[in-house]
C-alpha cells in the first residue's frame, strides 16, 4: 500500500517534497523507471459530499512529515480534514487520522474522523499511475449492514496490459452507497462497467471514530480475492493485522545482523539505512499465489503451484543485482523466484519472445507482446476459485537444482537471526523506509 501525494508524486506515488496526500493505493511497482506502475484502487477519506463523479482535485489533504509514522507493513498520518460539496470541497477544521497496514494480498484501512463529521470513503477505480483501460464494480449489501465491493481493473504499463481483481469490505455498516460510471453520474446502481468507475461509501456520523475498509487483490478472480480475504484476515482487527505483519517483517529482516561502532556510526543512521535498503529489496517480485495455491500465468490461464510459491511483478531490468544477495538471506524465496522465472519463459517460449524482453513483463499478469489482457467480466471474474486449473510441479531441472543447492549452502552461512532495530512507531528509522515502498 502507498500514500499518494498530490499534485506531484514519484514513481511509486509518494513524493517527500509534497505537502498534500490524496489517498491510498494498493499496487505499486517499486524500482521501475518511466512514470512508475501501479497506483491502483485509490481510497480517499473525506467529510465532503458529491452530486456527481468526484473531481480528483478535491481529494487533497494537507499533511506534515512531523505527523507521519511508518514502518514495514504500517503507515499512519494526520490528514487535514476536508468538507464541502463538489468543487467547493476545501480544508475544514479538524484532522482525519489515517492508518493503513498490509498482508501479502490485502490492504487494511482505518480512519478516525472529527466529531460531528459525516465520514465517507471514495473508492476511485480509474485513477492510477499510468492509464486505465477498463474497470468494474458490483455492490453487495451484507447481512450485518456492511458493504462489499468487487470487480476488476485493467491497466497498461510499459507496452503491456494487466488485469487485477479485487474484493473490498467495510468494517462498519454503510448509511449510503452511490456509484459512478463513464457518464460521471452518481446513482444507486449496484453494477458499473466501463473505464471510469467508482463508489462513494458514506457512514453514520456516530461511527466517525473508526471507519475501516479491507481490500484484497487477486490476479485470478474476484471470487478468489474474497476467499483470500477470508483466509488472510478472517476476524482479525486492524491492530492484530499490523502486529502480525510487523512480526513477520522483523523475522525476515532479522536474518541479517549488522553492527557498527560509535566511531563509524554514532547516530545509527548507517544501520538504519542498511535495513531500509534490505526492506526495499523484498518489495519485488511479489507473491502472486493465492491462498488456494493457484496463480494466473502470463499465458492468461490459471495454474496450480505445487511445491513452490509463484512470484510475479518483475523489474529485473532495474534490480537484477539484488538476487545474489537474496540467495543468501532468503534461500527459499530465491529458489521460488528462480522457478517462477522458469515458468515465465517456458510459457512465453511458444510465442518466440526474446529472453531480453523479460524487463517488459507486466506488473501483474501478461508480458509485452503476449496479447491484450482480457477485460471481459465473464472470463474469470465469477469463476469458482481453483476451477479449470493446470498443475505445475517443481521439475528436477538444472536451474531448479542450482537454486536449491545454492539455497542449501547459503543457509548454513546465514547470520544469526536477530530482530532489526526498528519499531512500528518509528518515523525515520531504517525499518521505516519512507513510504515510497509498498507496505
Amino acid at each position: 500500500m502507498n500514500p499518494r501525494t498530490t499534485p506531484g508524486r514519484n514513481n511509486t506515488g509518494y513524493d517527500y517534497a509534497q505537502s498534500q496526500i490524496s489517498g491510498f493505493t494498493h499496487t505499486n511497482l517499486d524500482g521501475v523507471g518511466g512514470s512508475g506502475g501501479g497506483g491502483d484502487i485509490l481510497v480517499v477519506p473525506t467529510s465532503g459530499s458529491y452530486t456527481s463523479r468526484p473531481g480528483t482535485g478535491t481529494y487533497a489533504h494537507a499533511f506534515s512529515h512531523d505527523d507521519e509514522v511508518a514502518g514495514p507493513g504500517h503507515y499512519a498520518v494526520s490528514l487535514g480534514n476536508i468538507a464541502g460539496t463538489d468543487g467547493a470541497i476545501a480544508a475544514a477544521p479538524g484532522t482525519i487520522e489515517a492508518e493503513v497496514t498490509a498482508t501479502t494480498r490485502s490492504g487494511v484501512h482505518r480512519y478516525q474522523f472529527p466529531d460531528g463529521a459525516t465520514p465517507s470513503l471514495v473508492v476511485d477505480l480509474a485513477t492510477n499511475n499510468t492509464s486505465r483501460i477498463a474497470s468494474s464494480l458490483d455492490v453487495e449489501r451484507l447481512d450485518d449492514g456492511r458493504t462489499a465491493l468487487s470487480g476488476e481493473i485493467v491497466g497498461h504499463f510499459y507496452n503491456a496490459s494487466y488485469t487485477m481483481y479485487y474484493y473490498a469490505t467495510t468494517t462498519r455498516p454503510t448509511a449510503d452507497v452511490r456509484t459512478w460510471g463513464d457518464d460521471r453520474a452518481l446513482t444507486d446502481a449496484t453494477t458499473q462497467d466501463g473505464r471510469d468507475t467508482g463508489a462513494i461509501l458514506t457512514f453514520d456520523p456516530a461511527d466517525a471514530g473508526e471507519i475501516g475498509l479491507e481490500v484484497t487483490l487477486s490476479p485470478v478472480s474476484a471470487a478468489q480475492a474474497r476467499t483470500d480475504q477470508e483466509n488472510e484476515l478472517g476476524d482479525l482487527g486492524f491492530d492484530e493485522v499490523r502486529e502480525r505483519t510487523h512480526a513477520e517483517w522483523n523475522a525476515k529482516l532479522g536474518k541479517v545482523d549488522v553492527t557498527a561502532s560509535l566511531a563509524t556510526d554514532p547516530s545509527g543512521d548507517v544501520e538504519r539505512l542498511f535495513y531500509t535498503h534490505l526492506y526495499r529489496m523484498f518489495a519485488m517480485p511479489m507473491n502472486a499465489t493465492s491462498t488456494s495455491g493457484t496463480y494466473r500465468g502470463v499465458d492468461g490461464a490459471v495454474h496450480r503451484a505445487q511445491g513452490f510459491t509463484y512470484y510475479d511483478s518483475w523489474a529485473t531490468w532495474d534490480d537484477f543485482r539484488k538476487f545474489s544477495v537474496l540467495a543468501y538471506i532468503d534461500p527459499a524465496m530465491y529458489r521460488d523466484t528462480v522457478q517462477s522465472m522458469v515458468y515465465l519463459f517456458a510459457t512465453r517460449r511458444p510465442r518466440a519472445r526474446a529472453a531480453a524482453s523479460a524487463g517488459s513483463c507486466t506488473p501483474f499478469r501478461r508480458c509485452a507482446g503476449s496479447g491484450r489482457a482480457s477485460s471481459s467480466r465473464t472470463r474469470s471474474r465469477r469463476a469458482t476459485p481453483g476451477s479449470s486449473v493446470s498443475t505445475r510441479r517443481t521439475p528436477p531441472s538444472s536451474v531448479w537444482w542450482a537454486a536449491t543447492a545454492r539455497g542449501t549452502s547459503s543457509a548454513a552461512t546465514s547470520p544469526t537471526t536477530r530482530a532489526p532495530r526498528c519499531s512500528s512507531a518509528t518515523t525515520s528509522t531504517a525499518c521505516r523506509s519512507s513510504p515510497t515502498s509498498s507496505a
